[in-house]
């Protein structure tokens, strides 16, 4: 049998930390503005390219040429993991497969963190240098990505061969490839910053577990109006009513401005809104006195009716995600926490959320598996499919599994939220011995005393590393 072919994208450490932070292997256009280095990658726009078992040395001096002191590393990629169509040397279309004949394969970008088999580094003191940058950065989390351990073989192929010609002829020929098909990644990575926050969050109850399972699977049936609004927004759905323009419009906002508060208070202040001027109007006179010390800031939250008015001053009074797990109030619905949880998701991006939940495992390579899928399906004619990965556990999907409750209940303290049920009678957990001769019984959350506990409960890391575990 054959064996298998290596597909590599060389490129250095700076554009890796980049790609990891914002959860995609992307063309530049992905990138942050001045964060990118060059490399192969700007040789073929809107692609992946691709470099079958050997790096041309032109590569080779081309990905760490922009700066003393770069890093060059290969990002060995899994194309058992992706279906789809690429182009290869000579610009002809050709299935992906590992064992194909070609040199050099161009994939349609963006590729996700989870087709990466591993990254490869020509020194062990290179591997060490990138594991101490996570010390350094917030946003750059190697999480369940692997990097590989020093090889002789690993070292030669990150190694200048002299006289070396391979895809010479084929490298100039690059500029016949089709035209790349444009990817809004601002809408894409706001889309991932959004599952983050509802993964999270659906530690709260049945019905968060919900809303965060139909973001990942188009389900919409569940959805509240508001909420509605932003799916459809995400999905180009079209829904011709005033909430719906004015989530479409703030959501625009949030993604593409730079200066959100006062975006925000110059769109309710334009003159375009018809009928809902006036509301509008008074939103902005709300918003922009929101410093106004005449009123506690419960005292606000309690004077605002409407879904969209607590969002909005959430938005003015937590600067992030992290800072919205922190507050806690509570007038707050479980609705309320979604809301401002997708929003805040949204404006964030997958680049700033937060650090301990990107941490879970197996969580930043899943919402980048996601992210991956949504824009290759938003392709007109169709993009590239990833084959399923691991769908992590949410902490209520633990919960409220038969064989892991109780466990869970006791881990995160929780015992006085369930019931004990046996032949209809209930107790409190642990009573169970008291009734001899009975069926084991059936352990239930009881939905108000849950939320009241959960809510203010944080579940970091280790904490949900451990719930993961549970058999």
């Amino acid at each position: 049998m054959a064996k298998n072919n290596k597909w590599f994208l060389p490129t250095n450490t700076d554009n890796l930390k980049m790609m990891v932070a914002q959860g995609l292997i992307t063309s530049p256009d992905g990138f942050s503005p001045n964060k990118y280095y060059k490399d192969e990658l700007e040789n073929y726009p809107g692609y992946i390219p691709l470099f079958k078992n050997n790096i041309p040395d032109e590569t080779l001096k081309l990905i760490t040429s922009e700066q003393p002191n770069m890093i060059a590393c290969l990002i060995e990629i899994d194309l058992k993991k992706i279906i789809g169509k690429a182009f290869n040397q000579t610009n002809q279309e050709v299935d992906i497969d590992i064992n194909s004949n070609d040199d050099l394969l161009l994939l349609l970008a963006p590729l996700p963190l989870s087709c990466v088999k591993q990254i490869i580094f020509k020194t062990k003191k290179d591997k060490e240098s990138l594991e101490g940058e996570q010390k350094l950065n917030s946003n750059f989390i190697l999480a369940d990505l692997k990097l590989a351990n020093y090889s002789k073989q690993n070292e030669a192929l990150l190694t200048i061969k002299p006289n070396q010609e391979m895809l010479v002829e084929q490298k100039k020929q690059k500029t016949e490839i089709p035209p790349s098909k444009t990817v809004d990644y601002k809408k894409t990575y706001a889309f991932g910053g959004l599952l983050i926050n509802l993964f999270y969050f659906a530690k709260n109850g049945d019905l968060s577990n919900d809303i965060y399972t139909a973001f990942c699977t188009k389900d919409k049936a569940k959805l509240n109006k508001d909420i509605l609004c932003i799916y459809n927004y995400f999905n180009n759905s079209s829904d011709d009513n005033i909430l719906q323009t004015m989530y479409s419009r703030l959501l625009e906002k949030a993604i593409n401005g730079n200066n959100f508060r006062n975006d925000i208070v110059v769109l309710l202040e334009e003159d375009d809104w018809g009928e809902q001027t006036k509301r509008t109007q008074e939103l902005a006179t709300m918003l922009r006195s929101f410093e106004d010390n005449t009123t506690t800031i419960s005292e606000k939250f309690s004077n605002a009716d409407k879904p969209l008015e607590k969002l909005l001053l959430m938005l003015f009074h937590r600067g992030d995600s992290e800072q919205l797990i922190e507050y806690q109030l509570d007038l707050f619905t479980e609705i309320d926490y979604l809301l401002f949880a997708i929003v805040f998701g949204v404006r964030d991006k997958f680049i700033k959320s937060t650090k301990f939940i990107r941490e879970y495992h197996d969580l930043q390579n899943f919402i980048s598996f996601k992210m991956a899928e949504y824009t290759h399906q938003n392709y007109q004619n169709g993009g590239l499919e990833f084959k399923n990965i691991v769908k992590p556990k949410t902490t209520w999907d633990i919960l409220n599994h038969p064989k892991t409750r109780v466990k869970a209940v006791e881990k995160l303290e929780l015992k006085h939220c369930v019931q004990t049920v046996i032949s209809g009678d209930y107790q409190h957990l642990g009573n169970k011995n008291i009734y001899p001769g009975f069926v084991e019984p059936k352990y239930e959350i009881v939905a108000n005393e849950y939320f009241k506990a959960i809510a203010s409960k944080n579940i970091d890391t280790k904490t949900y590393d451990d719930l993961a575990k549970l058999k």
